[in-house]
């Protein structure tokens, strides 16, 4: 027996990793692929490291752009190993087409690199029989895995893009919790709040589901904290924490539209926990004292640990979700700078104005 047989089943089982890989990764909605998954969060922590080590802010915005190109790469790689491999098992798996003599090894790469990409030389041909239904296979696989990678591309692009923008919409409410209660605080109560409520909560469901549909989503990083989603994110998902546990209830927020809005950032960081994050420590709890001192009734920073001890695991997950992104909490703990406006009321630099 030829002991080259055996490379049949290793292409094969190449090519089998591979395709379940571009799949999983690509069409079914679970965080990524078994290789591309663990490989991106390698390469993108090593990023990270890299960044502390004062290579400049500017570097992880190029991660996840070539993270992406990466992945795309190491399967099309991977896939032409394993038709290689199989191709190369036997002398006559590759003739030369006129002199129908078997290739030799540049030929056959050559053959398999063109039937792959679906070209249609005709300089090689395949061996009679069970070859030439290989190379009708290796064509039609070949296709169908550089179809799904630059199909891949543009959503991806895409998703990248709406995750910015939905970043800047927090961010134009605050930069801080503190800051998005007090640009939203009328006076009276939070209802300007509740009506960004409604978009910002799909907005976040939306991004939920695309970083399951597009892992390398997680890598697409941007150079300012106003532009960053996690960043913004954990402000407002803080602020809310303050609405819920630490005002009193005539100026809670109307329940149909807190509670969608607040299970949507449970979703997302579900869907983050389960792929990308891994939680260890809490963030230290919201400074209060700031609050009360632009008029926001607060409860003591006492009572709002008590009645938040049941966050602890959603807080570790926020924490966790900004510091993957290269960025620190004390972001979100910066002391707030008041811009007096028309109404005579104090409003923070970064959120709307109704007076103008």
């Amino acid at each position: 027996m030829d002991i080259r047989l055996l490379l049949i089943p290793l292409g094969f089982a190449v090519i089998a990793v591979t395709l379940a890989d571009v799949v999983l990764t690509t069409l079914v909605l679970q965080g990524g692929g078994p290789v591309t998954g663990p490989l991106g969060d390698r390469l993108w922590r090593l990023g990270l490291r890299l960044n502390h080590g004062r290579l400049g802010p500017s570097m992880l915005s190029y991660a996840g752009v070539l993270i992406m190109l990466g992945i795309i790469l190491l399967w099309v790689l991977f896939f032409f190993l394993g038709w290689n491999l199989i191709f190369f098992a036997q002398d006559r798996a590759v003739l030369t087409s006129q002199t129908r003599l078997p290739a030799d090894f540049s030929s056959r790469v050559y053959f398999v690199g063109y039937t792959i990409v679906t070209l249609g030389m005709g300089d090689y041909i395949p061996g009679p029989g069970v070859w030439q239904v290989l190379t009708a296979i290796a064509s039609a696989s070949g296709y169908a895995v550089l179809g799904l990678s630059i199909s891949y591309l543009l959503p991806t692009i895409s998703a990248a893009v709406s995750k910015r923008r939905l970043a800047g919409e927090i961010a134009g409410l605050g930069r801080t919790p503190g800051e998005i209660l007090i640009n939203m605080w009328n006076g009276r109560d939070f209802k300007d709040l509740q009506h960004h409520l409604s978009s910002l909560g799909s907005g976040v469901l939306n991004l939920s589901e695309n970083y399951l549909a597009y892992p390398v989503l997680h890598y697409f990083h941007s150079n300012t904290p106003e532009s960053a989603a996690p960043v913004s994110l954990a402000a407002l998902d803080e602020a809310l924490t303050i609405l819920e546990y630490a005002v009193p209830e005539t100026l809670k927020l109307d329940r149909s539209s807190f509670v969608p809005a607040r299970g949507s950032f449970t979703s997302l960081l579900n869907s983050l926990n389960t792929a990308y994050i891994r939680a260890e420590n809490a963030p230290p709890l919201p400074n209060l004292e700031e609050l009360r001192k632009y008029g926001l009734p607060v409860c003591s920073e006492e009572e709002l640990l008590a009645r938040t001890g049941h966050l602890l695991g959603r807080r570790r997950l926020l924490l966790a979700l900004v510091e993957n992104d290269g960025w620190s909490w004390e972001l979100l703990t910066r002391p707030l700078t008041a811009l007096p406006t028309r109404e005579g009321t104090n409003r923070l630099s970064g959120g709307p104005d109704p007076g103008l």
